[in-house]
């Protein structure tokens, strides 16, 4: 049972977490040095459903060629999230998570959320993204998704869900261990065609 891509589609950070790498060459490279933002509150207006959540709900950093942003932690309070696609300008490869006190913590680990959409432009889902989630009914991955791995416990206690539809993430190869743990009310998880490990 394995949890991590082939090196040509990843990158590790010092900490080892799993980093999608956005290009398509066969080599990998390091992020040490990333700046972490929360930014600040805007005017938006997310008053539709089909909206995206704002940047302001969410602290995020860029890769150090600053092409990429990663998520490192949800700060809405919107229940149900559309994860945006890009932030300022870059485009959102990877949910992260954060670190406190020595311990990788998830997204949106713990929040109160209810539904997500995820853009089709987000290659990984880190480690406990939605652990804890116990308010989470439903995910969905937009069309012609590019992710590639849903990492361990990613959705470990999220006792309400009931809907998973991933079946959009065609190039989704990876499912890690617990990924789904403690979610006994799963009604209809649709998984793609191309899935190797679970």
């Amino acid at each position: 049972n394995t949890d991590t891509l082939p090196p040509s589609s990843l990158e590790t950070t010092e900490d080892t977490t799993i980093v999608p790498n956005p290009d398509t060459t066969d080599t990998t490279t390091t992020i040490p040095d990333t700046e972490t933002t929360t930014a600040v509150s805007d005017t938006q207006d997310n008053t539709t459903e089909t909206s995206e959540s704002p940047a302001s709900d969410f602290e995020y950093e860029f890769t150090e060629d600053q092409q990429y942003a990663l998520i490192n932690k949800y700060i809405g309070k919107d229940k149900n999230v559309i994860i945006p696609s890009q932030i300022e300008g870059r485009t959102v490869t990877f949910l992260k998570g954060h670190v406190v006190d020595g311990d990788t913590l998830g997204v949106f680990q713990g929040t109160d959320i209810e539904t997500v959409v995820i853009p089709e432009t987000v290659k990984a889902i880190g480690p406990r993204t939605f652990k804890d989630c116990t308010d989470l009914t439903c995910v969905t991955i937009q069309p012609n998704s590019k992710l590639q791995q849903i990492s361990i416990l990613a959705f470990e206690n999220c006792t309400s869900l009931k809907v998973v539809n991933i079946e959009n993430a065609e190039g989704l190869k990876t499912i890690g261990a617990k990924a789904f743990y403690n979610c006994a009310f799963i009604e209809n998880i649709k998984l793609p065609s191309n899935l190797e490990t679970i």
